[in-house]
């Protein structure tokens, strides 16, 4: 079961790997023995992100500045896609107990008819939950939505949650 620590060493272990490929490591290790008072087994909240970071994220990192200062509710990390030329991928992890907005502006122009794919990790009644689903260790089929128009997406992560977003046509070098 994934009890509050389980959370939020998930969501820990999700700053961390964005903001140590910031600043320009590849690599992590970890003792799970000292980082983590949860194990590391296949349906749990750090499996389902690492899961997740490892088929998604490509190796090139992009800087993503928050516009609005103050508390820190919410993060946001941008990636290009893996195996997906010009695609970008965003992680937002919410810290808090509300829902968090974020508005994204990229820099380059996106195709209308773009799709944005979101794979939501959460935990729910002690269950790590994949797009609202039971996760069991394995990827499920992304949920879909459009984009809202060719510069800007707004993009909602529930509370306590992590999101991935994946946009195949950022037109992003």
């Amino acid at each position: 079961a994934c009890d509050e620590t389980c959370l939020i060493d998930g969501l820990l272990y999700a700053q961390v790997l964005g903001d140590y490929a910031k600043k320009g490591f590849d690599v992590l290790f970890f003792d799970n023995n000292v980082a983590s008072s949860q194990p590391f087994y296949e349906s749990s909240f750090k499996h389902a992100i690492n899961k997740l970071h490892n088929a998604l994220i490509g190796t090139k990192v992009f800087n993503v500045r928050k516009a609005s200062s103050g508390e820190k509710q919410s993060s946001i990390y941008a990636y290009c896609s893996k195996r997906m030329n010009g695609g970008v991928t965003l992680i937002g992890i919410n810290y808090s107990n509300t829902r968090a907005k974020i508005q994204s502006k990229l820099l380059s122009s996106v195709e209308k008819s773009s799709v944005v794919s979101q794979y939501l990790l959460s935990v729910a009644n002690g269950k790590v939950m994949l797009n609202n689903e039971r996760y069991n260790g394995t990827l499920l089929a992304a949920h879909k939505f459009k984009k809202i128009s060719n510069y800007n997406v707004e993009l909602t992560i529930p509370p306590y949650s992590i999101a991935f977003w994946v946009i195949k046509n950022a037109n992003v070098k």
